[in-house]
C-alpha cells in the first residue's frame, strides 16, 4: 500500500499524456459524466412532476425523431473524419448540411399534409398535438450531429465535452420548469429539443475556425458526393434500420399497450442507458476518429481489440449492476408509482450490455467499407426486434413482453459484435474468454445484492450493499491499464 499510490498515480499522469487516446476519452466521458450527473440529479424531480403516461409521450417523440434523425445529411456526415485532405472534408461539411436542409423540408411538408393520418394509423394519437415539433428536433438533431463529425476531425474534445454539459443544463431547466408551470407533457418534448440546441454555438465557432470558403466549389462538392456514395445508399437505410431495431420497442408498445407501459419502459431505457451515454458514446467517437487513422497504417485489429478490452472492463459491471439494484432503487429515488420500470431494468440489462459492447466500435463496417453487409445485418435486427416483442405480445403478462424481448435482442448483438471482430480478422476464441471473465468479475461483486435481496432485507440495506461493491469495483479500475 506505501507504494500503490504514488504508483497509480504515475499511471494515471502517462495514461493522460497530450496525444493518448484516453485523454481523449476522458475529455468527452468528462463532459458528458457531468452531463449525466444533471441528468441523473434531475430524473426524480421530472418522475414527480410528469406521469409514466407523460413519459410515454416523450418515448414515442424522442423515438420518432431518433427515427426520422437517421436521414440527417443521408449519411454524409460520417464521411467527415475520413478523408486525409482537410479541403475533402471541408467539402463534406457543406455537403451534409445541403442535404440535411432538404430532409427537413420534406418532412416538413410530409407531417404538414399528412402527419395526423399516419400517427392516427399507428396507433400514436398521443403524439398528435407534438407533431409540429418532429421538424424542429430533427433540424436541431441533425445539425449538432454534422458539426460535432467536424469538430472530431479536429480532435476538438475538449468543446464536444462543453456541449454535453450546456445540453443536459438546458434540457433539465425547460423541463422542470414547464413541468412546474403545468405543461405536461409537452415539457419534456421542449427540453429534448431546447437541450439539443445547448452547444451548438460552441460548435460553430470551432467550424468557422477550420473552414474555408474558398475550397468549396460545386465541382468538389461532386467529387466527394460520389467517391462516398455509399453512405447514402447503404448506410442511411443501414442507419435507419438500426435505430428501428433499438426504438421500434417504444412505439410498438405504444400501440400495443397503455401510455404507462411505453413510460416505464422509458425510463428503464433511460437509467440503463446512463453509462452508455457516460462511456459508449464517448469511446466510439474517439474509436471512429483513431481508428480512421488505424486503417490507413494497418493498425485497425489493435485498436479495435483494445477498444471491446476497455469497453468490456468498463461497462460490465455499471450495466449489469443496476439491473439488479433498479426493483430497489426505482420506487425510493422515482417514486412508488415507477416499481413496474425497475422490474423492467433488471430484464433488460444483460441486452443493454451487449449492445454498450458492440455499438461503439459498430463504424468498423464504415472504416472497412463493408456498408452493405452492415445494412443487411441492421435489418436482421430488426426483424428480430419486432418478432422478439410480437412473441411477447401472445404470450401477454405484465413482464413476458419485456424478457422476450430482451432475450431476443442479447443474441442479436452479440452476433453483431462476432461480425464486426471478424472484419478486423478476430475469431470468437480471441475475446470471448475476456468478455466471459470480466462477466464473472462483475457478477462477484453483485453477490452482496444478490445476498441482502434474497433475505427479503430492506431497501436501504440492497442500495447499500450495491454502493459498497461500486467502490471496490471503482477502486479495481483505477488500478487497471486501460488504453482505448
Amino acid at each position: 500500500m506505501k507504494y500503490f499510490l504514488p504508483r497509480l498515480i504515475e499511471n494515471l499522469k502517462n495514461k493522460f499524456k497530450s496525444e493518448s487516446a484516453v485523454k481523449s476519452v476522458s475529455l468527452l466521458a468528462g463532459g458528458t459524466a457531468i452531463g449525466q450527473a444533471i441528468y441523473v440529479f434531475v430524473t426524480p424531480i421530472l418522475s414527480r412532476l410528469y406521469s409514466p403516461s407523460d413519459f410515454g409521450v416523450l418515448a414515442i417523440y424522442a423515438a420518432l425523431l431518433s427515427i426520422l434523425g437517421a436521414f440527417t445529411s443521408l449519411s454524409y456526415h460520417l464521411a467527415i473524419p475520413l478523408p486525409e485532405e482537410d479541403a475533402s472534408a471541408t467539402n463534406l461539411l457543406v455537403l451534409s448540411c445541403l442535404a440535411h436542409a432538404g430532409v427537413v423540408c420534406f418532412l416538413s411538408l410530409v407531417i404538414y399534409f399528412k402527419g395526423d393520418f399516419f400517427l392516427a394509423k399507428c396507433g400514436w394519437e398521443a403524439i398528435k398535438p407534438y407533431q409540429w415539433l418532429l421538424p424542429l428536433g430533427v433540424f436541431f438533431t441533425g445539425l449538432y450531429t454534422i458539426l460535432t463529425y467536424f469538430a472530431l476531425r479536429f480532435k476538438a474534445y475538449q468543446t464536444i465535452a462543453q456541449t454535453k454539459v450546456t445540453q443536459k443544463l438546458f434540457g433539465a431547466g425547460t423541463s422542470v420548469l414547464m413541468g412546474v408551470t403545468g405543461f405536461t407533457p409537452s415539457g419534456l418534448l421542449w427540453g429534448q429539443i431546447i437541450g439539443m440546441t445547448g452547444g451548438i454555438t460552441s460548435l460553430v465557432r470551432i467550424t468557422k475556425k477550420n473552414f474555408s470558403l474558398s475550397v468549396v466549389n460545386k465541382k468538389m462538392l461532386a467529387i466527394v458526393a460520389k467517391k462516398y456514395y455509399n453512405f447514402p445508399l447503404y448506410q442511411t437505410w443501414g442507419t435507419l434500420l438500426n435505430v428501428l431495431s433499438i426504438q421500434i420497442m417504444p412505439l410498438l408498445l405504444a400501440s400495443f399497450f397503455s401510455s404507462d407501459v411505453t413510460g416505464w419502459f422509458a425510463m428503464s431505457m433511460r437509467v440503463l442507458q446512463l453509462p452508455a451515454s457516460f462511456l459508449g458514446q464517448s469511446i466510439g467517437q474517439v474509436y471512429f476518429q483513431k481508428a480512421s487513422v488505424a486503417q490507413r497504417e494497418k493498425r485497425l485489429s489493435d485498436v479495435t481489440v483494445r477498444t471491446l478490452k476497455a469497453l468490456v472492463t468498463l461497462g460490465t459491471f455499471p450495466i449489469l449492476s443496476l439491473g439488479f439494484i433498479a426493483p430497489d432503487l426505482f420506487p425510493l429515488i422515482l417514486g412508488d408509482s415507477w416499481k413496474i420500470a425497475g422490474y423492467y431494468t433488471l430484464f433488460l440489462a444483460p441486452y443493454l450490455w451487449m449492445q454498450f459492447l458492440s455499438s461503439p466500435i459498430s463504424a468498423t463496417f464504415l472504416i472497412v467499407n463493408k456498408q452493405k453487409y452492415l445494412t443487411l445485418f441492421q435489418g436482421f435486427m430488426l426483424l428480430m426486434g419486432v418478432a422478439s416483442l410480437y412473441i411477447g405480445y401472445l404470450v401477454q403478462g405484465t413482464y413476458a413482453p419485456i424478457i422476450i424481448y430482451g432475450i431476443g435482442k442479447f443474441i442479436v448483438y452479440f452476433l453483431y459484435l462476432v461480425i464486426i471482430m471478424k472484419l478486423v480478422g478476430k475469431g470468437i476464441s480471441e475475446y470471448l474468454g475476456g468478455i466471459i471473465k470480466e462477466f464473472c468479475i462483475a457478477m462477484l461483486l453483485i453477490i452482496p445484492i444478490i445476498v441482502t435481496q434474497s433475505y427479503r432485507a430492506p431497501a436501504f440495506f440492497n442500495i447499500g450493499a450495491w454502493i459498497f461493491s461500486s467502490l471496490i469495483y471503482v477502486f479495481w479500475i483505477l488500478k487497471r491499464k486501460l488504453l482505448v
